[in-house]
């Protein structure tokens, strides 16, 4: 048995460790093992009083955590990969109206608000909420998600489209060496094969797009 790695430190990740991968793995395994066991307590609880019924359950996170896919363990630095910003989004509508319906179009947690007042039967007056997207009433207008970062010192812009995603250092430290990035989407899902220099008229397409953005 691989005992759990109790306090593993947020910062560069040595991604040749082939041990500390699987230390690594196996605790994160065990976390997400616990978190289920203790999610089904609350929604065994939610059904007893009858809200499986009645009310709608939302799920969500504040931000991922990098497990060492780019050299990082934790929120170390702002870097925008898929395993940082690609956030779980679970709603589940009163008497499982709609069950198993995956919703490919962008969401972003500017939604949530709009979505909550919704759900209060509160007409929101901007943003979008998400009920419809849930229902299949609608699907998301959103053909872009940009997403941005200052943490420790680093800052980091990206944009995710249909086709690629597109990440833009603004701020590196000086011991450390970052380049603007372009990955293949859906394809490169955990963002591999970096595609810019194959692909730089698109890149600086999004580049502009990001610094006019920023202002």
């Amino acid at each position: 048995p691989i005992p759990p790695w109790f306090d593993p430190p947020t910062g560069p990740f040595d991604t040749t460790d082939p041990d500390a991968w699987e230390w690594l793995h196996s605790t994160f395994a065990a976390v997400v093992t616990a978190l289920d066991a203790e999610l089904g307590v609350v929604f065994d609880q939610l059904r007893a009083a009858g809200l499986d019924q009645s009310a709608t359950w939302l799920l969500t996170s504040d931000f991922g955590y990098p497990l060492g896919e780019h050299g990082q363990l934790g929120p170390h630095r702002p870097w925008l990969h898929t395993e940082l910003v690609h956030l779980p989004l679970i709603v589940r509508l009163p008497g499982a109206v709609e069950a198993c319906r995956r919703v490919s179009g962008f969401t972003q947690p500017p939604d949530l608000f709009p979505t909550l007042l919704d759900l209060f039967e509160m007409k929101p007056t901007e943003g979008m909420s998400l009920l419809p997207l849930a229902r299949g009433e609608a699907e998301s207008s959103r053909t872009q998600a940009i997403t941005s970062l200052e943490l420790n010192g680093a800052s980091e812009i990206a944009i995710r489209t249909e086709d690629c995603a597109f990440l833009l250092p603004l701020k590196v430290p000086e011991s450390e060496k970052r380049e603007p990035m372009l990955f293949d989407k859906p394809d490169d899902r955990w963002e591999v094969n970096d595609m810019r220099t194959r692909k730089i008229d698109r890149a600086d397409e999004l580049e502009r797009k990001l610094r006019e953005s920023t202002g």
